[in-house]
């Protein structure tokens, strides 16, 4: 877990003390604070260092962090050296970036990148290497603020974040459903179909698996052995865990009322939606309104991009949702955390989306303005 961070020079004028622990409630804490305080930044040099980036945080604007990992300190140093070329010199101003990276219990690891016009280049480093290995054990995931991304994309052909997280849906899909007929097969193989009727047998966890349209002629055709397919698919957790996560992802979404819509899951469609018309006509999903692609991207990340333990970093996830959906996202954020024990920094404007529970909050001007008043 995460528990602090301390960071100077942040943006070359801003240095922050940040707590994210909570003594009595989930693992969630909200940044908040005006526009050109550092949220995102903050959010970037975290995902910078988990992913050992060194060529992205070398092009942040910091002086120094330190972070409290699991009860362990771990310290980032950087020291920049511009080199000015000559004024008939056709070479554009080189920059030399060095990082100094100390773990508790480690050896120092020194990163040196070196820039030019605004690029940085394959970093050379020397030190202990274990850092990096630690760090590669480390679960994060960044979900960036959409309209920034949705602008950034081409008119034509284009393939927008909802049809991407569509696409990934479909190949999630696809290897659980291939996971389940190969389990069965290597299980099954020995046994004999029962002879009695099977009308009227509970196949609780197999007729949730037909719901979502998974697999569904193989499925049908191995309720014929009766109730140990039932027992040995509840006896398999990490495919029952599956079937759950996509049971939790319906309930999620069904709990914000998206007007005159159904949701459906399907291995070859992924999620879709319906208008609740006497055509059932289907719904192209960039033809949902803002608010509800926002809210769908959200949830599909936070339950399938994710696994146990990790670190959730989330930038405004308020954009475009109406007061309603945002009085409800702390629950669904409780609900993830307890899920699969996540922890959340979510950054926003809106404290709104946080109940106004300050306590769980770190607002940046108010800790920009306390600094200064020191």
């Amino acid at each position: 877990m995460l528990e602090k961070m301390t960071v100077k020079g942040l943006l070359h004028q801003f240095s922050y003390e940040l707590d994210f622990t909570n003594e009595n409630g989930p693992a969630v804490k909200y940044i908040t604070g005006p526009n050109g305080f550092g949220k995102t930044t903050i959010l970037k040099l975290l995902v910078a260092l988990y992913g050992a980036d060194w060529k992205t945080m070398a092009a942040l604007p910091f002086d120094s962090f330190e972070c409290v990992m699991d009860g362990k300190t771990l310290s980032v140093t950087k020291e920049e050296w511009q080199i000015i070329q000559n004024d008939d010199s056709d070479e554009q101003d080189d920059l030399d970036v060095r990082l100094d990276i100390l773990f508790e219990g480690q050896k120092p690891l020194q990163i040196s990148v070196k820039g030019r016009d605004g690029k940085f280049y394959t970093p050379k480093k020397s030190g202990d290497h274990s850092v990096e290995m630690i760090l590669s054990q480390k679960k994060i995931l960044y979900i960036p603020e959409t309209r920034i991304i949705e602008k950034n994309l081409p008119k034509r052909n284009r393939k927008t974040p909802v049809k991407t997280c569509n696409d990934s849906f479909i190949k999630y899909l696809s290897i659980l459903s291939d996971k389940i007929e190969n389990f069965l097969k290597s299980k099954l193989k020995n046994e004999f179909p029962v002879n009695e009727p099977i009308e009227g047998l509970k196949f609780s966890l197999v007729d949730k698996m037909l719901g979502f349209n998974l697999n569904s002629e193989f499925l049908t055709d191995v309720k014929k052995y009766g109730p140990i397919v039932e027992k040995l698919l509840n006896d398999e957790f990490s495919i029952k865990h599956e079937v759950d996560k996509l049971e939790k992802f319906m309930e999620l979404i069904n709990r914000y009322e998206f007007i005159n819509k159904k949701i459906s899951i399907s291995e070859k469609d992924g999620f879709r939606f319906k208008l609740t018309d006497k055509y059932n006509t289907i719904v192209d999903l960039d033809d949902l309104s803002s608010g509800e692609r926002q809210y769908l991207m959200l949830v599909y990340k936070m339950l399938f991009e994710s696994s146990e333990h990790t670190l959730v970093l989330v930038d405004e996830p308020e954009n475009s949702m109406h007061m309603s959906w945002i009085l409800e996202f702390p629950k669904v954020i409780k609900e993830l955390c307890k899920w699969s024990d996540l922890q959340f920094i979510i950054c926003t404007h809106n404290s709104n989306i946080f109940e106004q529970r300050w306590d769980m909050s770190q607002d940046l001007f108010e800790k920009s303005q306390l600094r200064k008043a020191e």
